[in-house]
């Protein structure tokens, strides 16, 4: 009887002491794309049971190392949020997507998951589609949100599971974002190539030119304009099934390469613009590009640096303006005749040949012929360029000649 006690409360005090002492530490880092190089910061890491009942979350810091400790034996779920600002989405992520689509490349899971932005657990031409027109012509969110992880089943028993996570920023098929507020930018810029004279309520058509010799594969480009002064009335953008809209102050526009490479045709013109003068220039009036432009060459990456072409966009004089200087050369004084369409405040601007401001004073003007005598006394003899710059913004220039 003694001894079947004994061995009964040994046995008990083995129980008691496995419960005390099987406690475990799950441990790892949250991984922008499992790549151990990039960490992910201020993500929320959740420890669930199997059934889904939160147990403990941890935050990660910047190196994203996350730990739960005193963990008892059983199977737990690690499950992952974050609320910081994602990024990296463009329209090579919807070339890649393409290209799966069609067969010719395999995901991983956290690619799956990234390419997955309407998050119906497959991925097929209306993430594609979602990516190429509603998310950057419009800027509308994911359906499936701002950022995707891969749940992770942890198992003490055998020790098997947990580790690292793996999480992406919705839409970054490529993984080439870096989740610390950089943002990828190309060095594209506008070069003026000639010049498109506007004059109030005309419409004026110019093209905007790419090297003809680069091969494209697609392009997302944002053009920035006043739209106080500027209204777009037509857009032609290069390339079948390309799309844009007008969106408050931008043009955007997306294409990329049919499947079929029927689009051989690109002789450097990547879209014509067709504008109208509606207000007063009161700034610059040139389209500028915006830092989400990108243009992607043959095997769907970004082109780094790329120069295109554009006419500088000027505001002509009216059908009724003239700008004229006599007698010249001139000598103490000179009668500055000006004739305009409307009545108002002129700026009247004088530079020396190297460039540099020699003299400025405005004028008050009435609709008509206007004959005004500026006072030479200061210049010392030489060549100048006078410019009037009206109240309706119209520029005229003219030479003088002081003796």
């Amino acid at each position: 009887m003694k001894r079947i006690l004994l061995t009964s409360m040994f046995a008990l005090l083995l129980v008691i002491n496995h419960q005390v002492f099987a406690q475990n530490t799950i441990d790892g880092y949250v991984l922008y794309r499992d790549n151990p190089q990039v960490p992910i910061p201020d993500v929320q890491v959740g420890l669930y049971t199997t059934g889904g009942t939160l147990i403990n979350t941890y935050t990660t810091g910047d190196n994203g190392y996350y730990a739960f400790t005193n963990i008892p034996d059983g199977t737990y779920v690690l499950s992952s949020t974050t609320e910081i600002d994602p990024g990296g989405v463009d329209l090579y992520d919807a070339w890649l997507i393409l290209q799966y689509i069609f067969g010719f490349r395999t995901f991983t899971p956290i690619e799956f998951m990234a390419a997955d932005v309407t998050g119906n657990g497959v991925v097929n031409m209306v993430d594609y589609l979602f990516i190429v027109i509603h998310y950057f012509i419009y800027g509308q969110p994911f359906p499936a949100g701002e950022w995707v992880f891969l749940d992770v089943e942890v198992s003490t028993f055998s020790r098997t599971g947990g580790g690292n996570v793996a999480g992406s920023s919705t839409g970054d098929v490529g993984g080439v974002w870096v989740p610390t507020g950089r943002e990828l930018i190309d060095e594209m810029i506008i070069e003026h190539e000639g010049i498109a004279n506007l004059q109030s309520g005309q419409i004026v058509s110019f093209p905007v030119k790419a090297p003809s010799l680069i091969d494209l594969a697609g392009y997302g480009l944002v053009f920035e304009f006043d739209p106080q002064v500027l209204e777009i009335v037509e857009v032609v953008p290069y390339g079948t099934d390309a799309h844009y809209a007008v969106v408050d102050n931008q043009i955007r526009m997306s294409w990329i390469q049919n499947y079929d490479k029927s689009d051989r045709s690109f002789e450097g013109v990547l879209a014509t613009i067709a504008v109208r003068q509606i207000g007063q220039v009161t700034g610059d009036i040139n389209l500028r590009l915006g830092k989400e432009s990108h243009i992607l060459d043959n095997t769907g990456e970004r082109i780094g640096y790329l120069e295109l072409t554009a006419p500088k966009l000027s505001i002509a004089a009216g059908e009724g303006s003239s700008l004229r200087l006599y007698p010249m050369p001139a000598s103490g004084t000179t009668n500055l005749e000006i004739t305009v369409d409307h009545a108002g405040s002129s700026l009247v601007s004088v530079f020396n040949m190297q460039g540099q401001l020699v003299d400025q004073f405005s004028i008050s003007v009435t609709a008509g012929t206007n004959n005004i005598i500026v006072d030479l006394g200061s210049y010392i003899p030489g060549s100048y360029r006078l410019i009037v710059q009206t109240a309706d913004k119209q520029v005229m220039k003219s030479s003088l000649y002081v003796r």
